[in-house]
């Protein structure tokens, strides 16, 4: 069969495959031509075809990069595959040369096509295997958009184990994207793979900034098949949530909603108090504390691992990290530890005495309450007003790093270092190192970061600070009691990640047995 094809013999790099995406940018005029003969008629034959694509290529430009056959493709989808299958059938038969662009579409077009309820033949299968195959023996290892490709037509036959494979070999210079990984996940839900579902949803918590809708909406409909397991396999999801810090769309907590109300539980849609005291069932939510065990713990990886191993210092030198512990050593404990150049660009200016005059106003703030503070900057700031910064060095311990040193892990550092009662100041989310750590790890950070963290509201013309609100309740979902669930959720497209902690959830679900 794959003789019939002629290829593009060149290295398949993302920009070969990337068109896909911006076609309709650059040629909305085709995108027209096509949607309309294909909406009168979607059953051509060769002449017509031939016809069509004579049409289309009048409207490109000399030079254009526009990929005709696979903008025609592109215009198949979601579900229109037999006219796909017909207009590659044509340009077979007519000699033309199949382009990167114009596979890479006919491999999505079988999934989407599959998605919304065509059967995909053993004829189409043994097609996706060829084509799989082929690139395989061409290129060796797959880039992120043919990759991705590749997988969604994998995932559709009996051979769809090989998608492992192919996401290994994106992971050698790339990420798999969001859309393979779900593609994988949805495809282990109905084999009943647990093992390889949950390995991949961990991967995908870590990887992908977004989580698609069908990976949990799946896995919800397989929840249900079985009453008698479907409580173990429900909670474990919602644990997964929780732990993850996953936000789910509205179209998935609808879904929570239904299975829930068919296994006898009732569901309120409801909102959350500051206090964390849920409006429906009237209890409340548990808190984000600390315990000393658990602090010790964090404490005791960040600052062993951090400094020994270097991985979060990696833009830093063993002498700026010696001075820098003696530092700590000499003057630790503090009330709180002040991210001094994220503090000071608060200012919204370009001019250092704004900033120095803001970080001031902050380290007047904690000076005024008795509070021992120290300010983590970097070397740059001794060039900033004298009389800001004599006011700072006066008042509160500095330390400056090298202007090319990361100063992110060094308030940390501080911070963990001074004790569980030392609290800093930065607006930086900090998700990145949170990353780093195991997934218990993770959990105790977030809620010691809730918990410890100010971020500054504003700083009016008379010097007084104000902050953001902390919250004092855990805001993921969470099991209150036996049975009994409050998941927070928001419209959006796709499932996300919890980006802060001082802003109040707003939609919640409360899930409570009857």
């Amino acid at each position: 069969m794959l003789k019939s094809y002629k290829f593009v013999k060149c290295f398949v790099r993302p920009i070969n495959v990337r068109y896909a995406s911006n076609l309709f940018k650059e040629g909305t005029v085709e995108h027209s031509v096509i949607r309309q003969t294909l909406d009168q008629n979607n059953k051509l034959t060769t002449n017509e075809w031939h016809d069509l694509r004579e049409k289309v290529l009048q409207y490109v430009p000399k030079r254009s990069t526009i990929n005709v056959d696979q903008t025609i493709l592109e215009n198949c989808l979601p579900n229109q595959l037999h006219v796909g299958k017909s207009y590659v059938d044509y340009l077979k038969q007519s000699g033309q040369e199949l382009k990167m662009g114009t596979l890479v579409n006919l491999l999505k077009l079988y999934y989407r096509a599959n998605k919304h309820g065509t059967e995909i033949t053993a004829k189409d299968q043994q097609e996706i295997i060829d084509l799989y195959q082929y690139f395989l023996e061409k290129y060796q290892v797959f880039d992120a958009n043919l990759g991705s490709a590749v997988v969604q037509g994998l995932v559709l036959t009996a051979d769809w184990r090989k998608s492992l494979e192919v996401l290994d070999s994106i992971k050698i210079y790339s990420k798999p994207s969001m859309i393979a990984y779900s593609a994988v996940v949805q495809r282990a839900i109905h084999e009943e793979d647990e093992h390889l579902v949950w390995n991949l949803l961990n991967v995908m918590a870590t990887e992908c900034t977004v989580l698609d809708n069908e990976v949990f909406t799946t896995y919800i409909g397989y929840c249900e098949k079985d009453e008698s397991s479907f409580t173990e396999r429900i909670n474990k999801l919602l644990t997964f949530i929780g732990d993850k810090q996953i936000l789910v769309s509205t179209k998935v907590v609808n879904e929570i909603q239904r299975v829930f109300l068919r296994f006898n539980h009732s569901c309120h849609f409801t909102t959350v108090s500051k206090q964390g005291k849920c409006h429906a069932c009237r209890k409340r939510l548990r808190g984000a504390d600390v315990t000393d065990d658990e602090f010790n713990s964090l404490r005791i990886h960040f600052l062993d691992k951090a400094l020994i191993g270097h991985n979060v210092f990696t833009k830093s030198t063993p002498q700026e990290l010696e001075a820098f512990n003696a530092f700590i050593d000499r003057t630790m404990p503090y009330d709180c530890v002040i991210d001094g150049l994220n503090t000071a660009f608060l200012a919204h200016a370009s001019n250092h005495t704004a900033q120095a005059t803001m970080l001031a106003s902050v380290v007047k703030h904690f000076v005024d309450r008795n509070k021992t503070v120290l300010v983590v900057g970097r070397k740059h700031m001794e060039r900033w007003p004298k009389a800001q910064m004599n006011y700072i060095r006066s008042n509160a311990n500095v330390f400056l790093t090298e202007n090319l040193s990361t100063d992110d892990p060094f308030f940390l550092y501080s911070a963990l270092k001074s004790g569980p009662n030392t609290d800093f100041v930065t607006r930086d989310l900090i998700r990145d190192h949170a990353f780093k750590m195991d997934d218990k790890l993770k959990i105790v950070f977030r809620r010691w970061q809730q918990q410890h963290q100010y971020m500054v509201k504003f700083v009016n013309d008379g010097g007084r600070v104000g902050f953001e609100d902390r919250i004092d309740f855990d805001m993921n979902a969470q099991q209150v009691d036996e049975g009994g669930w409050h998941i927070p959720f928001e419209d959006s497209s796709h499932c996300t990640f919890h980006q802060t902690y001082f802003e109040l959830r707003k939609n919640w679900l409360c899930v409570s047995t009857n």
